[in-house]
């Protein structure tokens, strides 16, 4: 602590999530005094120039050549940050603070899979009723039909789970690990949807014509953001046996 102040450890950091330099970033930090876990917002007041420099004591630099998602991932530095006692999150002195936060995200993406699953099954499902070969659609041929309905399955299921998770999360009786569950099976299941849209498609299944490949690399790295499956499968492991796998 110094006049005010709460400076995390510097050096850099990479964030497994998009960070863009101009939104704040939050960070934790040991008070000195207090010896607590204190979670703070740290933002710089502009964003570097092409040099790079640093400002405010943050520099976040893009990772190129990614592929997944929209927005690009990340390396933070800090270097002497000072962080006003304004910017400290109230009563958050655990991880449990910025780890509601997360459960919050990953809420999200139980829906967020659902819908991406669903447009990759109807682009499969209109390309299939529009590919004629030998004299009749793809649609009509066995493998073609199976496809589908395994898919038309997967987000039927998908789709109920995320509204129970939703009337609980209603009713405040939502856990997180029932949110890691269903990050687990959704993400995983809308990636085997997406997967076989691509293959009802052939060749122009990975183009850009058609959304299907996009939405497979975006779940590819949805697989991995806001905690690995590995992550989740840890977390819902202990709730079913109570002992902690995590190390």
């Amino acid at each position: 602590m110094r006049n005010g102040t709460i400076c995390p450890e510097s050096g850099p950091r990479r964030a497994p999530e998009a960070l863009r330099v101009q939104e704040i970033a939050r960070k934790e930090a040991r008070d000195p005094l207090a010896g607590d876990l204190r979670h703070l917002r740290v933002a710089p007041e502009r964003e570097p120039c092409e040099e790079r420099e640093l400002v405010g004591g943050v520099l976040a630099l893009d990772v190129a050549r990614r592929v997944g998602l929209g927005e690009p991932e990340a390396l933070r530095v800090l270097q002497d940050v000072r962080v006003p006692d304004a910017n400290l999150l109230p009563g958050s002195t655990t991880l449990r603070g910025p780890l509601s936060c997360l459960d919050e995200a990953r809420f999200g993406i139980v829906f967020g899979a659902v819908g991406s699953a669903r447009a990759c099954f109807e682009t499969a499902l209109e390309y299939a009723k529009e590919r004629i070969v030998f004299g009749k659609p793809i649609s009509a041929y066995q493998l073609t039909q199976e496809k589908l309905a395994e898919m038309a399955l997967e987000i039927n299921r998908g789709s109920l789970v995320a509204l129970h998770l939703g009337r609980m999360k209603d009713a405040g009786t939502l856990r997180p690990e029932q949110i890691s569950m269903g990050k687990m099976g959704n993400v995983r299941g809308a990636l085997e949807v997406a997967r076989s849209a691509r293959t009802v498609l052939g060749a122009n299944g990975v183009t850009l014509e058609y959304p299907v490949i996009r939405h497979v690399n975006n779940l590819e790295s949805v697989l991995t953001y806001e905690g690995t499956h590995e992550v989740h499968t840890l977390v819902v492991g202990l709730a079913l046996t109570g002992d902690n796998a995590f190390r």
